[in-house]
């Protein structure tokens, strides 16, 4: 069997069980450009026919943008920030995030400029992250309460949360 066609077996298996919820782990990224195309769009049909949620996890930005609705990214297992698609793309709000999207090849004229975005040194062993932001160690923007306080993850705009202590404001309230 094709890559493709094991896909579409274990989807079959999954939606045996009548779920709400379908949680795709890198589900595409064994499947050539055109396989994609075709599962995505079976994807979109078993949605509306079945009233499915999908939760996908990925690293392939350009899927993920053309899919979901809202996206939660992740830095050392933990969540930084969560926005609508065009949030996330088009006015990031956390500093990995912008580091993320600064190094994705485009067509567009790309919004972040590489001194701000790039990444020096090696992300901190997972096994032992550092007192305060994770991200803090690899931060073009950090200061001394990064390295000390972990920042929680916060509604900066409505509907947009972050963990940055960048964001915080007197207005800022702590996502439930």
């Amino acid at each position: 069997m094709s890559a493709g066609q094991r896909q579409r077996v274990n989807i079959a298996r999954a939606l045996v069980l009548e779920p709400r919820l379908v949680i795709l782990d890198e589900t595409l990224s064994a499947v050539d450009p055109v396989e994609q195309s075709r599962l995505l769009a079976l994807f979109e049909q078993l949605q509306v026919k079945h009233g499915l949620t999908y939760l996908y996890i990925s690293h392939d930005l350009a899927m993920v943008r053309r899919v979901c609705t809202r996206i939660a990214v992740m830095y050392l297992g933990k969540m930084v920030e969560v926005a609508d698609t065009s949030g996330t793309f088009y006015d990031p709000a956390h500093p990995y995030t912008r580091a993320l999207l600064s190094a994705v090849p485009t067509l567009d004229a790309n919004p972040y400029k590489p001194e701000e975005c790039l990444l020096d040194g090696e992300p901190p062993s997972p096994i032992d992250i550092p007192p305060g932001c994770s991200f803090a160690s690899r931060c073009p923007h950090a200061f001394a309460r990064c390295r000390i306080e972990t920042p929680l993850l916060r509604e900066h705009k409505p509907g947009r949360l972050a963990a940055c202590h960048l964001l915080d404001q007197e207005e800022t309230t702590v996502a439930a």
